[in-house]
């Protein structure tokens, strides 16, 4: 009876062991998903093409303001208005307020590239809030972002020449 008792505890020291190892050695691993905000980054000049304002990529980094274009990217808490200074970096035209942050970013694309149905149809996704036709014909869409938004202008033939995007 003794060398059962002594083979069953040295059974279930045996077990205890081995359940122990094997629960050591798969640790407890903390499961984190971190949500990335999109991010885009133009560098040059968009007079010559354009095309990167339809990229899916590009409008959902635009509607989450996370959009970098030539180094400059539109502040949240920018103060909007006419008081500020302007420079160019390459044909694009930035706009700061009297406290330095970017408040306009605002460039040209290639002329007779990019129809109005085709943004519309890439941007379907950001909040259009408000279209407005000239006399001469041009349209303008206007879109809402977190803090902000963007214009994009079309000539009469319904091509865009222009986008600004704001704080």
């Amino acid at each position: 009876m003794y060398k059962w008792t002594k083979m069953l505890g040295a059974g279930m020291l045996a077990s205890a062991i081995v359940t122990g190892t094997v629960v050591a050695e798969q640790p407890a691993q903390a499961k984190t998903e971190t949500a990335q905000k999109p991010y885009y980054n133009y560098k040059g000049y968009t007079q010559y093409d354009g095309k990167f304002v339809t990229d899916k990529y590009f409008v959902t980094a635009l509607k989450s303001e996370n959009f970098t274009l030539n180094g400059y990217q539109v502040a949240a808490d920018a103060k909007l208005g006419k008081e500020g200074q302007k420079s160019k970096v390459y044909d694009t035209t930035i706009v700061k307020d009297n406290s330095g942050k970017v408040s306009t970013i605002e460039f040209p694309v290639k002329k007779g590239t990019i129809a109005k149905a085709d943004f519309i149809k890439a941007h379907k996704d950001n909040k259009l809030v408000r279209t407005t036709t000239n006399k001469a014909g041009e349209t303008f869409l206007k879109y809402e972002t977190k803090n902000g938004g963007y214009f994009a202008a079309f000539d009469s033939k319904g091509y865009l020449t222009v986008i600004s995007i704001y704080s």
